[in-house]
């Protein structure tokens, strides 16, 4: 029987803050050779398409999970897409733009973000992101198709921003960078597994999920093996069928090994 593998990116299958922005050759080795005998490869990511840079893309990867769930792609084409509304994405941009607040919107394939928004086309340009996939003039036609925004917020914002939305979406929030994520209320990686399962017709016990971050605690959760990074954070260990090595360990390769 196939099994499906869903990998989280910084921090498991890359590590950037080590200066290691390529999968390791010996784990790319082992990628192929659990390919070759009939499993799927996924990567399960909080980024949008627009995000994932073309390193990845480029890779033989079976599909995407993205956004946090909110999109599904595999073998090329969207199988599941989960809209935050238009009168959602209405009312929280309006709200953004009268404090003159900086944020992108993104969609199933691009991100929409305003030519004047300054530091966050800095930032973006540092990420090795799709700038063609990058919409700088839009107008409301594009609210009803977002999956997910990316925001700006200032810190004297947060409690009064976090009210108006609560129990409409869920979010992430990191207030020492301003950095503000809204996707749907009832949407994880999670469920972006389960959309990816039911399409190659496979249970829960035919999946592993490879992670390190606080996003992927729901991931880890929702598969039949959840293999956590020596250096993921101890709340997502906690929660671990296994725990491997450090990624600079050679950990990600050591648990590949171990179960394929």
């Amino acid at each position: 029987m196939s099994k499906v593998l869903f990998f989280d990116v910084d921090g498991t299958l890359v590590q950037n803050d080590k200066g290691v922005d390529k999968i390791p050759p010996a784990v790319i080795e082992k990628l192929n050779e659990i390919k070759e005998k009939g499993n799927h490869l996924f990567i399960a990511t909080g980024r949008p398409y627009a995000f994932v840079n073309e390193y990845l893309t480029s890779l033989d990867f079976d599909g995407f999970v993205m956004a946090n769930g909110s999109h599904v792609m595999v073998e090329g084409k969207s199988i599941f897409e989960n809209y935050l509304g238009q009168e959602n994405v209405e009312e929280v941009v309006s709200y953004l733009d009268s404090h003159q607040v900086e944020y992108i919107l993104q969609d199933n394939k691009y991100g929409y973000l305003k030519a004047q928004f300054t530091n966050l086309w800095e930032f973006y340009q540092r990420c090795n992101i799709k700038e063609d996939h990058i919409i700088s003039e839009f107008d409301k036609a594009v609210y009803h198709k977002i999956i997910k925004m990316e925001i700006s917020l200032p810190a004297h914002l947060a409690d009064e921003f976090i009210e108006m939305i609560d129990g409409k979406f869920n979010y992430d929030y990191n207030g020492t960078i301003n950095a503000f994520e809204i996707y749907s209320k009832d949407i994880t990686k999670a469920q972006g597994i389960e959309k990816t399962l039911a399409y190659y017709n496979l249970k829960i016990s035919d999946s592993y999920a490879f992670g390190d971050g606080y996003n992927d605690i729901e991931m880890i959760k929702a598969v039949g093996c959840g293999v956590v990074m020596g250096n993921g954070v101890d709340e997502l260990k906690q929660i671990a069928d296994y725990v491997t090595d450090d990624f600079m360990d050679d950990g990600l390769l050591k648990a590949l090994n171990k179960f394929f």
